[in-house]
């Protein structure tokens, strides 16, 4: 496990008392003040879901990681339409969180992957142990929370309720 240089920032999950398993890169712009309390809840549960379901445990002796993705990935069809149906709150955080639609494109991406590719039998069993998509998703959302915190504040953001269905429903148009 890489250890985090104490000069540099940790990831958006500083409060917590050890970085995340996995390969999420510190940032090099802190989020603390960038990103509101309830934004910050939403973060904290999107990083609780990656942990418990793609590193929550270890093989022991090894660094091998997997988490419940990969254990009830093994029941045939419920397994992977389960866990996808959990891993959607992180897009749909995302998107609350005002990710772009590129940002909430490839996050759907990688579940749409982890769905299709882990329902083969056996070889997806294997599949779902390897391919984190929620850690995956996480970088990919840091990555948009930290390009957002470097640029100004935007004038008027709309973030209303009815907002976020205007955009769920315009990608789900793209995407069909």
């Amino acid at each position: 496990m890489k250890r985090y240089d104490t000069k540099r920032p940790p990831p958006v999950h500083e409060h917590h008392s050890r970085p995340l398993h996995g390969q999420v890169e510190p940032a090099d712009i802190p989020l603390a003040g960038a990103i509101s309390a309830d934004d910050q809840r939403h973060v904290d549960r999107i990083l609780t879901i990656a942990r418990w379901m793609d590193t929550a445990y270890r093989v022991p002796g090894t660094n091998l990681r997997f988490g419940l993705d990969g254990i009830l990935g093994l029941i045939p069809g419920v397994g992977d339409v389960s866990t996808s149906l959990v891993s959607l709150y992180t897009i749909w955080a995302a998107q609350q969180l005002g990710a772009s639609h590129w940002t909430l494109a490839r996050m759907g991406g990688n579940l749409v992957l982890d769905l299709a590719l882990g329902a083969i039998p056996l070889a997806g069993d294997v599949f779902d142990f390897f391919f984190k998509s929620n850690r995956r998703n996480v970088r990919i959302l840091e990555k948009h929370l930290h390009k957002m915190a470097q640029q100004p504040p935007a004038a008027d953001k709309d973030r209303s309720p009815n907002r976020a269905w205007f955009n769920w429903l315009w990608l789900r148009r793209q995407t069909t």
